[in-house]
């Protein structure tokens, strides 16, 4: 046995993921996010703040854009406030930033040699918007603001939509940061 630590994350892996922690803030904010509201609460919000944490997933795990997602909300619930905190939320937004990649190596076992393919992102984009966002995020507000569900639901599953193009969005800057050189197979994971 030995007692030399490991490294989970390297200097690369960490500075990338801040820099998509900062992008996914910055996206999120007022003037990129539409947010429409029924009743003063927020029923649907269409941004892509959810691209840069679901990136770092797509390059570095599942673990990592689950850190990353966690950060990337509190981040921009203190910078962006919309009302009381509500822990619950940094944790559907952080595993929603996690499914996705987490989706694609269940289904689709390995990546090729360019990653993952569109359709194979975009159907686990699908699994994260679904899960996430149309069922635990309606039952949250419901639960907590006592909106009808009945009343959220047809804005959520609005809101898949949004897979199709937060997946391209992903697979275009990950096939820019492979032709830049800026990932090598030992970075991505």
């Amino acid at each position: 046995m030995s007692n030399k630590p490991t490294r989970r994350f390297s200097t690369r892996t960490l500075c990338i993921c801040g820099a998509m922690i900062a992008l996914s803030v910055f996206l999120g904010g007022p003037p990129f996010a539409f947010r429409w509201n029924i009743g003063g609460l927020p029923a649907l919000q269409v941004s892509f703040q959810l691209t840069p944490v679901a990136l770092c997933g797509f390059l570095f795990g599942p673990l990592a854009a689950l850190l990353a997602g966690a950060a990337s909300d509190l981040i921009r619930a203190v910078l962006f406030p919309m009302g009381a905190y509500v822990p619950w939320f940094t944790i559907v937004f952080a595993l929603m930033a996690a499914a996705p990649a987490f989706a694609c190596k269940l289904f689709f076992r390995r990546a090729g040699e360019r990653g993952y393919a569109y359709w194979q992102m975009t159907i686990g984009f699908l699994v994260a918007q679904f899960l996430f966002s149309t069922i635990a995020n309606t039952l949250l507000i419901s639960l907590l603001y006592g909106n009808a569900v009945a009343l959220l639901l047809p804005t959520r599953i609005v809101s898949l939509a949004m897979a199709f193009a937060h997946a391209l969005a992903v697979k275009l800057i990950a096939e820019a940061l492979r032709r830049s050189r800026l990932m090598t197979p030992s970075t991505n994971r």
